[in-house]
């Protein structure tokens, strides 16, 4: 981490509000290697979630102009252009 971001991070009021919250799961457990994966996983779950729902919402507006068979054709084509070519 640069510390910059480390910087960043500390002032984050979120980090300062789960870190508390964290301690306390962490003190209350016999397996802080477990902990740590579920909580891994159960934040990488949520990014998601968060990132699945904010696409959603941005779709809506195209759904009520196109069907959603057209808009995953040009999603599609769209990741196909990006995409390096195979040798």
């Amino acid at each position: 981490m640069t510390p910059e971001t480390e910087q960043q991070v500390k002032r984050d009021p979120l980090v300062a509000h789960v870190v508390p919250l964290v301690a306390k799961a962490m003190s209350a457990t016999e397996d802080t290697e477990e902990l740590w994966a579920y909580l891994r996983q159960q934040v990488e779950s949520e990014c998601h979630r968060m990132r699945d729902d904010a696409i959603r919402e941005a779709l809506e507006p195209l759904e009520e102009r196109f069907s959603i068979e057209a808009i995953a054709r040009v999603a599609a084509a769209r990741a196909h252009d990006g995409m390096p070519e195979e040798d």
